[in-house]
């Protein structure tokens, strides 16, 4: 969700920059009547369009690093996972083998001295 936020306010970015584009050309072709002073305006969409730039840098940085620790976080999972496997795989292969060798039944004698009713 928060990487899918990121794309979103970058989606917004690029269409104010695109907005701002759009609004230049119209200035320099002549054709925006309600502006007076028409170098003023351009500077000032220069300074928002250089504004909008830097923040896009700024989102897509935060987007990468923010993908970057997802999927760290994704990798140590499935590691998680696996070595969860191969934990459940080896306790499994224990208790056969102490199954086998009788050490059940003995650990169920010797607590059965101290609580019958284990037997």
């Amino acid at each position: 969700e928060e990487i899918e936020s990121y794309s979103d306010d970058i989606d917004d970015c690029h269409d104010r920059i695109e907005d701002i584009d759009e609004f230049v050309r119209e200035l320099e072709a002549g054709n925006v009547h309600t502006v007076s002073d028409v170098a003023a305006a351009l500077a000032e969409m220069t300074e928002e369009r250089q504004e909008e730039k830097k923040l896009l840098k700024v989102l897509g940085d935060a987007r990468a690093s923010h993908e970057q620790q997802f999927e760290r976080l994704q990798s140590q999972s499935a590691a998680l996972k696996s070595e969860r496997l191969l934990l459940t795989k080896t306790r499994f292969e224990i208790c056969c083998l102490f199954r086998r060798n009788g050490v059940f039944d003995l650990v169920r004698r010797r607590l059965a001295v101290f609580n019958p009713k284990l037997m």
